[in-house]
C-alpha cells in the first residue's frame, strides 16, 4: 500500500491508482450509482454495461483508430451470484462457462460447455485467492465483487474491497456505526455473511441511548445478519434531550444511508426485492415512523425512486416488510411544538408492525403515540413495566453490577417472535435476553407526582390529541392495569418512598395474562 498512490472522486470512489516504482498507472471512471463504468491502463481501455444483477458485459475499446470496439465477457446470474459467462475471442467466437460457487457465492471453480473443469481455485475466508490451476480466471468473488486484473483489490460497488486485510480501502461513506468497523466487511464474518450492497436495517434508539444503554432495539440490531444501520437516540446534551433538536439529522443520516443501500440493491437484487426493517424505541420509534412514511411515498407498485444530487437517480424494487416499535413517544421541540414537522402513523405499505407499550408509563411528558386504530397490517401489545421496561436501558454496560431488572426481556421476546413471523432473519436471542431473573417494576415519576395521580396523554397515531390519561384508554389503560396489579407485588410504602423500583412481577402470572392478551 505504501507504493500505491489513490486519488478518489466526488463520490469517494477510487478513480485513480498509481504505482510509481513500476509505472503502473490505472484510471477508473464511476456512474452516479458508484458503478465502475470504465477501466484504462495504458492502451487497454474496457467499459463496463450494469443491469439490477451485476456486471454484465465488458467492453474493450480499440487501441488503433478506425478499430471496432468489441465486447470480451458477458455474465449470466441467478439471482445476484453469476452462474453462466460468456468469453469473446479476437474473433467474436464465444466460450461459455458454467461458475460454480459455495454457500456464499463465492465462484471456486469453472467448467466448459462439455463439463470439464476449466479452473479451480482456492481461497482464504476473506476472499483473498491462495491457489489456482487452469484457466482462464473469471473475475467474480463474494456476491457484487469483482477482482481487479492488475492489482489485489474488489471493486464491491459502493466501494474498493481488499481480501487481503478483510476490510475495504474507504470507510463507510455515511460514517462509522457503533460497534462496527467502518472498514470492515460483512461484520467481519465473511463466511456467514456476504455483504453485496451494504445495510439491511434501519434502527432508531429512544432518548440519550447508545450501545451502552443495552436497549432492545441495539439487542435485536445486533442479530440481525449482516449488520444494519443503527442510530443512537437524541440526547447528546441536555438541549438535545429535552427537545430533540438532532432529530433531523438522524432521519438524514439515514436516509443518506438507505439511498446508498437501494443504489446497490437495484444493482444486484432485482430477483428478489430488497426487503427494508426497521426499529425504534421512544422518540425513536417516532422517527422510524416518519422514515417509514418518508420511504413509502417514493414507493409505487413496489419500485423505489428518488433522486440524490450525488448518486442521481436511486430505484430498486423494495420489500417494505417489518417494523418494530418500543412504546412510540413523539415529542419533538419544547413540549412537542415541532411535532408537526414529522410524519407520524402507521402507515398501510408496511407488511407488519409491532408496538409494544408501557402498561405501567405515567409521565406526562412521555404522551403515548397508539397505533392500533382499526388498520389490519399491525399489533399493539401491552406489557407491564415503565418506559425503560419496555425498550430496555435499566441494564447498561456502564454499569455491569447493577439490579435495576430485565423486564424489558419479555417485550424484547415478543418482539423477536413478532420479527421473526414476518420474515426477518433474526439470530436467535442469547441465553441472558431468554429469561427473566429480576422482574423489577420501576417508576420514574417522583412521590410529588406519584401522589397526585400524574397519567400520560394519549394521542393519535398521526399525533393529534385524543386521550388526557392513558388510564381512559380501552386497551391499554386503567382496565389492564387493574388486572396486572394482582400479579405486582409492591414495595412497602413505594407511593412516598423516593427511587424508581417500585415492586417486582410474578412471573408465571405475567406470561398467563399475556397469553391471554395474545389471543383477544
Amino acid at each position: 500500500m505504501c507504493c500505491r498512490r489513490l486519488t478518489y472522486d466526488a463520490q469517494r470512489r477510487l478513480q485513480r491508482a498509481s504505482q510509481p516504482a513500476t509505472g503502473l498507472r490505472i484510471d477508473y471512471r464511476n456512474n452516479a450509482h458508484g458503478q465502475r463504468i470504465r477501466r484504462a491502463s495504458g492502451q487497454d481501455i474496457t467499459h463496463y454495461l450494469h443491469d439490477s444483477q451485476g456486471l454484465r458485459v465488458a467492453l474493450a475499446l480499440p487501441a488503433q483508430p478506425g478499430q471496432a470496439a468489441r465486447i470480451t465477457e458477458r455474465y449470466l446470474y441467478a439471482g445476484q451470484v453469476p452462474v453462466a459467462w460468456l468469453r469473446y475471442d479476437s474473433h467474436g467466437d464465444a466460450n461459455l462457462y458454467f461458475l460454480h460457487s459455495d454457500a456464499q457465492g463465492l465462484p471456486r471453480a469453472l467448467s466448459d460447455s462439455r463439463g470439464h473443469l476449466a479452473w479451480r481455485a482456492e481461497f482464504d475466508a476473506f476472499g483473498r485467492l491462495l491457489r489456482e490451476h487452469g484457466g482462464p480466471r473469471p473475475s467474480p468473488r463474494y456476491p457484487g465483487q469483482h477482482a481487479d486484473p492488475a492489482l489485489p483489490w474488489h471493486d464491491n460497488g459502493m466501494r474498493t474491497y481488499d481480501p487481503g486485510t478483510g476490510s475495504y480501502l474507504e470507510p463507510d461513506p455515511l460514517g462509522p456505526q457503533p460497534g462496527h468497523d467502518a472498514y470492515g466487511y460483512a461484520a467481519q464474518r465473511p463466511r456467514q455473511y456476504a455483504d453485496p450492497a451494504g445495510m439491511l436495517l434501519y434502527a432508531f434508539d429512544g432518548t440519550r441511548n447508545t450501545p451502552a444503554s443495552l436497549t432492545n432495539v441495539w439487542l435485536l440490531h445486533q442479530l440481525y445478519p449482516g449488520g444494519g444501520s443503527y442510530q443512537p437516540g437524541p440526547g447528546q446534551n441536555a438541549w438535545d434531550a429535552a427537545t430533540a433538536s438532532r432529530a433531523t439529522h438522524i432521519i438524514g443520516a439515514q436516509w443518506e444511508r438507505l439511498l446508498a443501500d437501494l443504489a446497490a440493491a437495484g444493482r444486484q437484487w432485482q430477483q428478489e426485492p430488497a426487503a427494508i426493517d426497521l426499529l425504534g424505541y421512544s422518540r425513536g420509534a417516532a422517527l422510524a415512523q416518519h422514515f417509514a412514511n418518508q420511504i413509502a411515498a417514493h414507493v409505487s407498485n413496489q419500485r423505489f425512486w428518488a433522486y440524490d444530487p450525488l448518486m442521481g437517480t436511486v430505484s430498486a424494487c423494495v420489500d417494505l416488510r417489518f417494523m418494530g416499535l418500543f412504546d412510540t413517544v413523539a415529542q419533538f421541540g419544547v413540549n412537542g411544538r415541532d411535532n408537526a414537522d414529522y410524519l407520524l402513523g402507521a402507515s398501510p405499505a408496511w407488511q407488519w408492525i409491532a408496538h409494544a407499550v408501557a402498561l405501567n408509563e405515567h409521565r406526562y411528558l412521555f404522551p403515548l403515540n397508539s397505533l392500533a386504530q382499526g388498520q389490519g397490517n399491525l399489533v399493539e401489545m401491552p406489557f407491564i413495566g415503565a418506559h425503560a421496561d419496555i425498550g430496555g436501558g435499566y441494564l447498561s454496560r456502564d454499569t455491569p453490577n447493577a439490579t435495576r431488572g430485565d423486564l424489558s426481556d419479555v417485550a424484547l421476546a415478543w418482539m423477536h417472535w413478532q420479527a421473526r413471523a414476518a420474515g426477518v432473519p433474526l439470530a436467535p436471542l442469547p441465553e441472558a435476553q431468554a429469561t427473566v431473573s429480576q422482574p423489577l417494576l420501576h417508576d420514574e415519576r417522583n412521590v410529588f407526582y406519584r401522589k397526585t395521580g400524574q397519567d400520560r396523554p394519549v394521542r393519535h397515531a398521526d399525533g393529534s390529541p385524543w386521550l388526557h390519561s392513558q388510564a381512559e384508554h380501552p386497551g391499554l389503560g386503567a382496565t389492564g392495569r387493574n388486572e396486572v396489579e394482582a400479579f405486582i407485588e409492591r414495595l412497602p410504602d413505594w407511593m412516598h418512598t423516593p427511587g424508581s423500583v417500585v415492586g417486582s412481577v410474578d412471573m408465571a402470572a405475567y406470561e398467563q395474562w399475556l397469553a391471554r392478551q395474545m389471543q383477544r
